[in-house]
């Protein structure tokens, strides 16, 4: 399947169900980008198979399709786009190109078809990157299957912190942790995310050694945190609340742990972007810190 005329510029695209097919591809992008080689364990992540799309010789990005857990009957995706990725490294990623539309757009279509042959009834993904998601639902036909959050802005001009804050004494965690600081919200991590959290896992999500990266956290009484967020540059006028994790806090408190973000975002950006998911207390918090409902956050269905 391709589109185009000559083979430097002819985009094409793959079918793969080779086992680890995600972990090659990772590997691969990673040498597109001239970066390290991450270390990756192969595990069973219950992966139907891959499309890729190449433009020549050069990889620009993959999807992978997972088995459904019965009873649903279709496949979940996940996207990958290197020239995304790219610009993720440079803290510039921006609402999307045309170039990653078409090529997303490609690759949701023909996902449909692998999942067809592995007698799949559709295909469904999270709306992960707000407008860019939109924009290849709205080409390839795809509907809306479920509302899964909100996206909460703040415009930072003029901004003053609310009054009457409590006395809640907030922590950075400093841009190049060690692994001891890291190990510190493992167990808040699992606790409230599920799964079981690794040092690696928390320096992902924290991006630790990454320039553009702001965490702080709050602790209880003995010292443990009991709730920590993350945000990124992720332009010259926005920053993004990637995670807020937190577990017995009030919502006042959360609010002092935002208002920190803020203070500190503002001197660098415009604007604020959170995501929330079915969280009323960092709903609450986010009203108090002045943001308002922008967007919501969405998981889109293409049927076989």
């Amino acid at each position: 399947m391709s589109t185009g005329t000559t083979d430097a510029t002819t985009l094409t695209v793959e079918l793969r169900r080779d086992e680890h097919v995600d972990l090659r591809l990772v590997h691969e992008m990673f040498q597109t980008l001239g970066e390290p080689r991450p270390e990756l364990d192969e595990e069973d992540r219950g992966v139907l198979g891959a499309v890729v799309a190449r433009r020549g010789e050069v990889l620009l990005g993959w999807v992978e399709l997972f088995w459904p857990e019965l009873p649903e009957t279709d496949a979940g995706l996940q996207w990958v786009l290197v020239e995304r990725e790219a610009r993720r490294v440079s803290g510039s990623v921006g609402e999307g190109s045309a170039s990653e539309v078409e090529v997303l757009s490609v690759l949701v279509t023909a996902a449909v078809e692998l999942a067809r042959e592995a007698g799949c009834t559709g295909v469904r993904w999270c709306d992960t990157e707000g407008g860019l998601d939109r924009r290849v639902a709205a080409e390839v036909q795809a509907v809306t299957a479920a509302e899964l959050g909100r996206v909460w802005r703040l415009e930072l001009a003029g901004w003053q912190p609310p009054a009457g804050l409590p006395e809640v004494a907030v922590r950075e965690l400093p841009v190049e942790p060690t692994d001891a600081e890291l190990a510190e919200y493992v167990e808040l991590c699992s606790a409230v995310l599920g799964g079981d959290w690794t040092v690696d896992d928390v320096a992902d999500a924290v991006g630790a050694d990454l320039a553009g990266y702001l965490t702080v956290d709050l602790r209880d009484a003995d010292g443990r945190p009991k709730a920590f967020t993350t945000a990124v540059l992720v332009d010259d006028e926005t920053a993004e609340v990637e995670l807020v994790v937190h577990r017995d806090t009030s919502a006042a408190e959360l609010l002092v742990l935002l208002v920190a973000v803020i203070e500190q975002a503002r001197a660098e950006v415009s604007g604020l972007v959170v995501r929330e998911l079915e969280d009323p207390v960092l709903a609450e918090a986010l009203a108090g810190a002045g943001l308002v409902v922008a967007d919501e956050w969405l998981a889109y269905r293409l049927a076989c």
